[in-house]
């Protein structure tokens, strides 16, 4: 991840500790702003919106959760990618997290190229995002179509995600038939990039490539759950 101060991080825990550590490791990569709890995240927001959150969970006042429900209810911050970055390693936790609308949960502490590499990754789906929109635009009753079949068919794939690695053959053909029909609802709205990624990763199913599904798809679906952000919006 190449240094870009014209990115920049919120990093929201009330943990200095973990503030020190994670601002040390981004700091050479993107502009960080260090903030101890959701209330000083959403005074900072009234100045500035970051391009990406992460999100501790275990905080008082307003824990990561009650912050995330209200970042998704605002349609300034909407869109905003929150990766919730925390020592919980609860399963049910995680799939909470993801359900309310984080693009990732990343466990603390964390191997640091794979957190650097992983922030690169969300922040070049966003902008990606970004540059679709100013390019296009999309009729409205189309944009509901594509949520409509775009939304079941993620969580189909974080499903298969939830199994890490230990996938068998039925696992493999639904996450290539939900590729499939991501695949074909994203050719129907012109998004010929991402409809290349689904294609690449439905013959990574067809072939159960275990490590490709592993190593791109949760960029995918981050990509996907901000056009979905995007269109529900319209």
């Amino acid at each position: 991840m190449s240094a870009d101060i014209s990115k920049t991080i919120f990093v929201v825990d009330d943990n200095a500790a973990n503030l020190v550590a994670v601002e040390k490791i981004l700091k050479n990569h993107c502009k960080v702003i260090a903030l101890p709890s959701a209330t000083k995240m959403f005074e900072e927001l009234g100045r500035l919106i970051p391009d990406l959150i992460i999100l501790d969970i275990e905080m008082p006042e307003m824990d990561g959760f009650d912050a995330i429900k209200c970042l998704k209810a605002n349609k300034l911050y909407a869109n905003i990618p929150v990766i919730f970055y925390t020592n919980i390693r609860d399963s049910n936790t995680q799939a909470k997290g993801i359900e309310l609308g984080a693009v990732d949960f990343i466990e603390n502490p964390c191997y640091e190229p794979l957190l650097i590499n992983r922030i690169k990754n969300y922040l070049n789906c966003k902008e990606l995002m970004n540059s679709q929109t100013e390019q296009s635009s999309i009729n409205p009753k189309y944009a509901k179509s594509f949520v409509r079949k775009v939304k079941k068919n993620v969580a189909r794939l974080e499903e298969v995600l939830e199994k890490n690695g230990s996938y068998d053959t039925a696992d493999m053909l639904m996450y290539t038939i939900n590729n499939v029909a991501i695949k074909d609802a994203l050719t129907e709205i012109g998004e010929r990039e991402l409809s290349a990624v689904a294609a690449k990763l439905e013959k990574g199913g067809m072939d159960k490539n275990i490590s490709l599904i592993l190593t791109e798809t949760p960029e995918f679906i981050a990509a996907l759950k901000i056009l979905i952000d995007k269109y529900t919006q319209m």
